[in-house]
């Protein structure tokens, strides 16, 4: 009796979980699977248009503000701008939304030398507190990517239902699994016991900055196991 009780339970929160995350939303609201395409080189998801809509005018849409910093990745001597927005809710669905900015990479270093604070953070790469002068630069920058990663758990059949079959499935290893819609800027990725991360990017340079790393990445892992 008690093993019949949680099972009409776990099936009865399913439900409620289908129809406050999946249910319509209204004209103000995009989900994550809401991506149109205004323009052949942009996106447009959480009612931001990649490479047009500036991080100012975002911290409007969303209604939340954003912390900013250069992140410097000492290994591939790479920068970017990254602003953080915490927790944002799309639609109907919750989770944390980061950011990163069209900015040249000259600025970035210029953006280094006048930054006011350093940091290191766990993975080793170096987070630099920008300047009053640059913070204001960077409110006026366009946006390049949307990185979101919601509370909820998405399952292959629910990548399937809302996202349609990938263009490509790659393996990155026995617990990560990517999801590849190349036309609609997309990367899906699935972990087995994290929550999964949706990355959005111009589909132009999809193939460059999201599948090219990532097949080399799966390669040299490979190489390195034979």
């Amino acid at each position: 009796m008690q093993k019949i009780l949680l099972l009409i339970v776990a099936i009865l929160t399913l439900a409620l979980i289908n129809y406050v995350l999946f249910s319509p939303t209204t004209s103000q609201q995009t989900s994550l699977w809401d991506i149109t395409q205004p323009t052949l080189d942009s996106i447009q998801v959480f009612g931001i248009t990649l490479n047009k809509t500036t991080l100012q005018q975002a911290q409007k849409i969303l209604n939340k503000p954003a912390k900013i910093a250069l992140i410097k990745d000492i290994e591939l001597s790479s920068y970017s701008i990254e602003a953080y927005f915490g927790e944002v809710t799309p639609g109907h669905l919750s989770g944390h939304c980061i950011v990163t900015l069209v900015i040249s990479k000259e600025q970035m270093l210029d953006f280094e030398q006048r930054s006011i604070e350093k940091k290191v953070r766990h993975n080793g790469s170096l987070f630099f507190t920008l300047s009053p002068t640059d913070n204001q630069i960077a409110q006026t920058s366009k946006i390049k990517t949307i990185t979101f990663i919601p509370y909820v758990t998405f399952t292959p059949a629910l990548i399937d239902k809302y996202f349609g079959q990938p263009s490509i499935q790659l393996t990155e290893n026995t617990t990560t699994q990517h999801y590849l819609y190349p036309k609609k800027g997309l990367d899906i990725t699935l972990y087995t016991e994290q929550p999964p991360v949706f990355q959005y990017i111009s589909p132009p340079y999809f193939k460059e900055t999201i599948l090219v790393p990532l097949q080399h990445k799966i390669k040299t892992a490979n190489s390195a196991k034979n």
